[in-house]
């Protein structure tokens, strides 16, 4: 259930939930980042999301090799490889949509545009594992879109924030 549905305050549960708060936090300090550092361009901070996804890839395979052979052989990596090739091609713009504009926009309004994924993921919840969709999501989902309309159709703030440099 999300959030708990009445099982007193929102605090993390289990693992999920404190990777889940803990992303969050990573994202808000790399986006922050992001828009502090002017002088780096969008491709080198691609280059470097790309670079630590394998390296995490890679540690993870060392520490844990058995799964890279659990239940598979060569000939279903084989099959799999061009499906791998379609998601690099699908994540490269992703990238540039999401790095791009995290260059030019404040964190905060990055952060409430990207809310997005909240919405899908709870209606879809809802509609693929019968997860319950009531009031509090529809008033949870009108208030991520209600801030992303405000967001954007307000003031820009003027200036950039200082870099910690």
């Amino acid at each position: 259930m999300v959030l708990g549905l009445g099982d007193g305050w929102p605090v993390p549960r289990n693992i999920g939930d404190w990777l889940a708060l803990a992303s969050g936090m990573a994202w808000a300090f790399g986006s922050m980042r992001v828009y502090q550092l002017t002088d780096v361009t969008t491709f080198e901070q691609m280059a470097a999301f790309v670079i630590g996804a394998l390296v995490i890839t890679g540690l993870t395979m060392i520490a844990a090799p058995e799964l890279l052979t659990a239940g598979t052989g060569i000939s279903d990596g084989l099959r799999a490889l061009p499906w791998g090739l379609l998601m690099a091609l699908y994540v490269i713009p992703m990238l540039v949509l999401t790095v791009g504009p995290a260059r030019l926009l404040t964190p905060g309004r990055v952060g409430i545009l990207l809310m997005s994924d909240v919405l899908v993921g709870v209606m879809s919840a809802a509609i693929w594992s019968g997860e319950p969709f009531g009031w509090r999501e529809v008033l949870g989902s009108a208030l991520i879109i209600g801030a992303a309309v405000v967001e954007v159709a307000g003031q820009r703030p003027q200036g950039r924030m200082p870099s910690s440099e």
